[in-house]
């Protein structure tokens, strides 16, 4: 029963850090799109992320080291960042695929009608000349090699 929970809040614990991701994305890409719309936007954003992200270093600089992990990185400023572990049990894979139910999807091109009675005039055809081979066949059964019809009794 303890593996059990003990099991569960490392998940959590997992999931929770996707889950902080994914809503930190999404706020961030409304703002993104907000401050592209014009240049005082955009620098007014610029300049509270260069702020935010010096915040946020200190802020993980201080936890990593109460932690005891001092695994760092330095970006393109110079400026040290604390790299993120990356927990490899938890990786997301694809769903598996199931078949649809319901109606099957469109065709990609709708024939017109002309080509669909075609279509169907070439089948009538081919249809007629297989009966056409298959009397012949049948006639050459009834003779013999010296081309005479064999009389059946019937």
């Amino acid at each position: 029963m303890n593996v059990h929970v003990q099991r569960e809040q490392e998940e959590t614990l997992a999931t929770s850090a996707l889950l902080r991701f994914n809503v930190l994305s999404r706020k961030s890409s409304i703002l993104n799109s907000k401050g592209s719309q014009n240049e005082q936007a955009m620098e007014y954003l610029m300049a509270k992320f260069n702020k935010m992200e010096i915040n946020l270093d200190r802020i993980l600089s201080t936890q990593q080291i109460g932690e005891g992990d001092n695994e760092q990185q330095g970006n393109e400023d110079g400026e040290s960042i604390a790299a993120e572990t990356i927990d490899t049990e938890t990786e997301i894979q694809d769903p598996e695929r199931i078949q649809r139910k319901g109606r099957p999807p469109k065709p990609k091109r709708f024939k017109p009608f002309i080509e669909d009675i075609k279509k169907k005039m070439v089948a009538a055809q081919k249809k007629k000349m297989a009966a056409v081979e298959k009397k012949k066949k049948k006639k050459t059964k009834d003779t013999d090699s010296t081309g005479n019809t064999k009389q059946t009794n019937s």
